[in-house]
């Protein structure tokens, strides 16, 4: 297996536990990360 392989089984993983908040809050995917980066 490749690193890019492994790279997008973890992006999908990512954007689908993040859809439901982004969904209930109505933020689109780049807010979200936005607002994750800010508050670390």
């Amino acid at each position: 297996m490749h690193f890019w392989d492994e790279h997008k089984t973890i992006t999908r993983y990512y954007e689908m536990k993040v859809s439901g908040v982004c969904e209930k809050y109505q933020l689109r995917q780049l807010e979200y990360d936005i607002l994750m980066f800010i508050y670390c």
